[in-house]
């Protein structure tokens, strides 16, 4: 008799055991997976928006050396070159000694524009824009000033005079290779203070 109810208790495992140990064991596979699924996103998430962010801030700083080395400002609301796809208060124009000592000439005219998502940039010598004109480079990507609703002006001008301007930036960058929405980049920078010799048509397109 008791070798008997030994042999009964000894039997294998059943079919219906296997498969509840297959769903359970499903079920944990599919919550890791998908924690590291969220994972990834946040890691993903992370570079998108630091790479964004870099990139807009980078072109910032440009601006920034462009505008504290400047001496002679355009108001911006009155730039509008429809030839260029500049419009009021999406374009800058000033005459700068950034990295005077890396250039010929030292001075020179430098432009910006906000042109179909991206923020561009060319200069020319003073007083010479025919024959020293640079093409348009793109500084960044995912600019949208123009395009977002409602539109916001990437440069203004506080100070009425041409020289010494204070310039407030904003630029609204929004990549397309990043879910996590629109952002706003801005500064105030205040440039030289002095007149000096400089004509305040320096910087004039013909």
């Amino acid at each position: 008799m008791s070798g008997g109810r030994l042999a009964n208790d000894e039997r294998g495992t059943s079919m219906v055991e296997i498969l509840v140990t297959l769903v359970v064991l499903g079920i944990v596979v599919m919550l890791f997976v998908g924690g590291l699924t969220s994972m990834q996103r946040v890691v993903v998430g992370a570079s998108e928006r630091s790479a964004r962010d870099d990139e807009a801030r980078l072109a910032l700083a440009q601006i920034d050396r462009e505008i504290r080395s400047g001496n002679v400002f355009y108001d911006p609301a009155s730039e509008s070159e429809p030839s260029e796809d500049i419009v009021p208060s999406m374009g800058l124009r000033v005459y700068t000694q950034s990295n005077g000592t890396t250039r010929t000439p030292g001075s020179r005219c430098a432009q910006w524009r906000i042109s179909d998502d991206t923020l561009q940039t060319r200069e020319w010598a003073p007083n010479d824009f025919a024959a020293t004109v640079t093409s348009w480079r793109t500084v960044a990507a995912g600019i949208v000033n123009r395009t977002t609703s409602p539109t916001v002006p990437a440069f203004a001008k506080t100070a009425p005079a041409n020289y010494g301007a204070l310039i407030r930036i904003t630029l609204v960058v929004d990549r397309t290779d990043d879910t996590h929405g629109a952002i706003q980049v801005a500064d105030s920078v205040t440039g030289r203070n002095t007149q000096g010799n400089y004509s305040s048509n320096v910087c004039d397109i013909p």
